[in-house]
């Protein structure tokens, strides 16, 4: 007979913690660990030891997205786990494998693409992120493709992908259009595989945000990959990291992919970690990195590297408390309402310079987004009014208690997609070609 889950014993997270975990999310945490701490293993068993509710569980898994690290960490102890909640693991992986692969193929197969029509392009995060740091591009779950270019050349990118059978997922006029590339940082496309499989990008967050990343300083400083026999240019280990951190930051540390994501960089990668200091202190954003050193710390056990480390002892009492938020938000492991107040109020404490939290303020008040556009059609001579419709839909929304639906931007929608229907519209397409 299955326990209610509040009757199962909670532990502590981390010596300094107050924060009290339930055994499901430690068991979740040891299994996410690095393979070469000696203590993996006799976590993973105490894990076991004390009975987690596999119900939910299973749960936590899907929600965090770390199925094939679970997968593998579990694999030892199979005799432990119950034989349906380990079979689902194994289905689960498999399909996962299948959709790392077709990706992986799709992914070449748009550079290729790119390249021949003279467009330099970088992918980052996807396959390509699974094999740089985990040497594996199935040990990391990813359901689309990201590709870094520069914004000048996302007119023929479009045409280039268009040649695979890519359109746009968004309908913009051309006043539109233009205006989202100063204010955007992406163009999602549907194709093949799916929906929205594919994303250009010339930013890697939208200008909301105020972390103005120099797309020319990655493609200078890139490395290359290899990627199932191709070399793939990739973000250099330091640009790598602080995206990794942002990004994570972007969605306030909802799923504990993203955080593996950095451990596993941390420990994979050759990163020369005064530079990465050096160029967090310039974008403005060395406490959204000390923030991720701190949970990595506190929730896997890695050292936070020098010279974050002192950023996070000497001046800035705000980084504890921005952590405690993250916990509970990865500990809750629920839907968070990325465009409440809160997270708004999140955003800004991220940001240690008064110039930063200034511009993000201004920019979330006055750039429009799709939800003005669609909201009203107005003619392209007329353009400029919608910053006016956006301040009144953004006093409306803060009048209900939160901003509601506002588009994309600033706060981004998380889209949750089912990893496995990528494989199986790449199987009817195979089967249709066949």
């Amino acid at each position: 007979m299955s326990r209610s889950l509040n009757s199962y014993p909670e532990v502590r997270l981390g010596a300094a913690s107050k924060t009290l975990v339930r055994p499901e999310f430690d068991l979740l945490l040891a299994c996410c660990g690095s393979r070469s701490d000696s203590r993996r293993p006799a976590r993973i068993g105490l894990g076991l030891d004390r009975g987690p509710n596999w119900l939910e569980f299973a749960r936590l898994t899907e929600h965090h997205a770390v199925g094939p690290l679970v997968y593998r960490a579990l694999s030892a102890f199979s005799q432990a786990v119950p034989g349906s909640v380990f079979e689902r693991l194994r289905r689960d992986n498999e399909r996962n494998v299948q959709n790392s692969l077709w990706l992986a193929r799709e992914l070449i197969r748009i550079l290729d693409c790119l390249e021949s029509h003279g467009v330099p392009a970088i992918p980052y995060k996807g396959p390509v992120l699974a094999k740089a740091i985990y040497g594996d591009i199935a040990l990391r779950r990813f359901a689309d493709l990201d590709i870094l270019i520069r914004a000048r050349d996302l007119r023929d990118a479009k045409a280039a992908v268009g040649e695979l059978g890519y359109t746009p997922t968004l309908g913009l006029n051309e006043a539109e259009q233009a205006a989202h590339i100063i204010s955007g940082n992406e163009v999602p496309f549907d194709g093949p595989l799916g929906r929205r499989v594919l994303e250009l990008q010339w930013r890697v967050l939208p200008r909301f945000y105020a972390v103005e990343f120099s797309i020319e300083n990655f493609f200078q400083r890139s490395s290359l990959v290899d990627l199932g026999g191709r070399l793939v240019r990739t973000l250099a280990p330091e640009d790598l990291l602080l995206v990794l951190c942002v990004h994570a930051a972007k969605h306030v540390w909802w799923r504990l992919s993203w955080l593996c994501d950095i451990a596993e960089t941390v420990r994979s990668q050759p990163i020369d970690y005064i530079s990465a200091y050096r160029t967090a202190r310039e974008l403005g954003i060395e406490r959204i990195v000390a923030v991720n050193f701190l949970l990595q710390s506190q929730l896997f056990g890695v050292p936070s590297p020098l010279p974050f480390r002192r950023s996070m002892k000497n001046d800035d009492p705000d980084t504890e408390c921005l952590a405690d938020v993250a916990r509970q938000v990865l500990i809750g492991s629920s839907d968070y309402n990325f465009q409440s107040i809160e997270y708004f109020m999140v955003m800004l404490r991220l940001r240690e310079r008064l110039q930063d939290r200034f511009r993000f303020l201004v920019r979330l008040i006055f750039t429009p987004s799709k939800g003005e556009w669609l909201t009203v059609r107005l003619p392209a001579q007329l353009f400029l009014l919608y910053r006016v419709i956006r301040v009144f839909r953004l006093v409306a929304k803060f009048l209900t208690g939160a901003f509601g639906s506002l588009g994309r931007t600033p706060f981004g929608s998380f889209r949750s997609r089912s990893v496995p229907r990528v494989a199986e519209v790449a199987l009817e397409q195979e089967k249709k070609v066949g």
